[in-house]
């Protein structure tokens, strides 16, 4: 009877570390993932701030682009009123130097 007593509180003993050691692991992934977070945190904003970067860039290129169009059109109608036969014609203003 003092043996069978013995046995199951080392059985208990052994289910208790078992479950001492599962929660430990648990514990161990829950760190990992936490550190993964972090890092993965701080590339999402590394890469939101450069995304607000090259957008800034392309509405600065892009209102550049319309300026030069803009400018382009009006010297078109100027050209258009002084000499309208040339015009029709394709002898506008060529950027490229081409006739």
């Amino acid at each position: 009877m003092l043996l069978h007593g013995i046995l199951e509180e080392v059985a208990s003993l052994v289910v208790i570390l078992r479950l001492w050691r599962f929660f430990k692991i648990i514990e161990e992934f829950s760190v990992g993932a936490e550190e993964q977070m972090d890092g993965l945190e701080l590339r999402l904003e590394q890469l939101e701030s450069e995304n607000q970067d090259l957008k800034a860039e392309l509405r600065k290129r892009k209102g550049e682009e319309d300026e030069e169009e803009r400018v382009g059109r009006y010297g078109d109608r100027e050209e258009g009123e002084e000499g309208s036969s040339s015009a029709g014609k394709g002898g506008g203003n060529r950027e490229d130097g081409e006739l």
